[in-house]
């Protein structure tokens, strides 16, 4: 189980800009700064939150501590595969746009693979090798399969923007004020 949470690990790490730490798991020592950071941001409005990510989101050092882990004294977990599953969507979907720009990336491959082909079909034609209609028919439906892709692949930008919108996280986390005053009136 552990190589398969090294692998999503790794992929959810490619997938995003937050340096997510592989080999990882929820257990952590953090310091009362990030704990007061993920305390104060009870107001974002998300529903599935991803500690893992959120903790490497709000940007303080990190270090990796390697220990030994004793076996499960408490019989088996009870964490399914169906509740994994849904934690590994909920970290990809809530640090990655890379699903919503998929389709768009497919658009683009497919729509090039039908203008070099409907290129070297005309070609061929002045040649005067003949073609089946079929070839061209189904070189068709794959350009207009690939517009479609390419459509769909833009509504995902939008959408992306609007779940950033949505989400409501703080552009920039305040770690200390110089020069401001605090609750006793005393400039710090």
């Amino acid at each position: 189980m552990l190589r398969h949470l090294t692998s999503y690990t790794r992929l959810l790490k490619s997938l995003t800009n937050v340096d997510i730490p592989v080999d990882t798991g929820d257990f952590r020592l953090i310091d009362r700064k990030v704990c007061d950071v993920m305390d104060s941001m009870t107001s974002i409005k998300e529903k599935n939150r991803y500690i893992r990510g959120l903790v490497s989101w709000v940007g303080f050092k990190q270090i990796g501590v390697e220990y030994v882990r004793d076996p499960r004294f408490a019989g088996e977990t009870k964490y399914t595969l169906k509740k994994m599953l849904k934690l590994a969507m909920d970290g990809i979907t809530s640090f990655s746009y890379a699903p919503l720009k998929l389709p768009l990336y497919i658009g683009i491959f497919l729509t090039a693979a039908s203008v070099i082909y409907f290129i070297v079909e005309l070609i061929l034609r002045i040649v005067g090798i003949k073609i089946s209609i079929v070839n061209t028919v189904i070189a068709v439906n794959i350009l207009l399969s690939a517009i479609n892709f390419v459509v769909l692949g833009a509504f995902g930008e939008y959408i992306g923007r609007i779940y950033d919108e949505v989400r409501d996280r703080p552009l920039y986390i305040i770690t200390k004020k110089v020069g401001f005053d605090d609750e006793d009136g005393k400039t710090r």
